[in-house]
């Protein structure tokens, strides 16, 4: 079963963790077939070297972009590169397991009505041998739509999914930081079929620059705003909205320190 890998970079990116992502790539047990790899904008020298480093081993397919667009356009550019229906996402920071794909891909193979397809993620701070946080997600499709009441029910960076599917719903959309819930949302309006793998297949970097991208009075609006979308589209009863609104808003104005004992002690495990 032949694959995509689907990753978009820009230029604040870290080269030496964009190498160390393309290195776990490179030494799967199963490898994707092509790698699109989108350039949101102009990149540093160091990032075009990586590039370049990886290009004939990874099969690389560049999709440059002339001005940086974000995440979610940028990946519907690369999403309508990609050759193959079943298309695997990563971020450019993150390491992923040896055997994910295979895991993955053997796991389609047995049930071929999933649309899409993830697993557990292992977060770690600078070495990436010392785990500090593990998040857990609901494995099968009826736990999923539950759990996407209140929470993304999908570690994005870990998703393998069928691209028809997810061009059925007109693919990611411009929703800055929660691009792929708002895809899952949709998607889930739409009967795609989900599942998560009870396995860690990739390793994300966590820490206090994760904390300080979600916190704060504009992350607060942004996410408001994000679950009136939710509940535009119907994903959300009223009680709903309600609900995680009074839960979540408080937490984005706290401390960055108050923020990350909150995601250990109740969003990770």
């Amino acid at each position: 079963m032949k694959f995509s890998l689907l990753i978009s970079v820009y230029a604040k990116e870290n080269a030496l963790f964009f190498n160390e992502a393309l290195e776990s790539l490179f030494n799967q047990t199963v490898r994707a077939n092509e790698v699109v790899l989108v350039e949101d904008g102009p990149l540093t020298q160091e990032l075009y070297d990586v590039i370049e480093k990886w290009r004939d081993k990874l099969n690389i397919q560049r999709v440059k972009l002339e001005h940086n667009i974000g995440l979610g356009l940028a990946l519907q550019e690369g999403l309508h590169k990609c050759q193959y229906n079943i298309v695997a996402r990563m971020d450019s920071d993150d390491i992923s397991l040896k055997n994910r794909f295979e895991l993955q891909i053997n796991h389609f193979k047995e049930n071929p009505n999933i649309d899409v397809l993830g697993g557990f993620i292992s977060e770690f701070e600078t070495d990436s041998s010392i785990v500090s946080g593990l998040r857990k997600v609901p494995l099968i499709h009826e736990e999923i739509v539950k759990y996407g009441q209140t929470r993304n029910p999908m570690n994005h960076v870990t998703v393998m999914f069928n691209k028809k599917s997810v061009l059925s719903v007109e693919g990611y959309k411009s929703v800055i930081g929660f691009e792929d819930y708002y895809l899952w949302a949709r998607m889930l309006n739409n009967n795609a079929q989900f599942a998560n793998l009870s396995e860690i297949l990739v390793n994300v970097r966590g820490g206090n620059a994760m904390v300080a991208r979600r916190q704060g009075f504009k992350y607060a609006m942004t996410e408001f705003k994000f679950q009136k979308k939710l509940l535009n589209i119907r994903f959300l009863s009223f009680s709903s909205f309600v609900k995680n609104i009074i839960f979540r808003m408080p937490v984005r104005m706290c401390p960055g320190f108050v923020i990350k004992m909150f995601y250990k002690l109740f969003l990770r495990r």
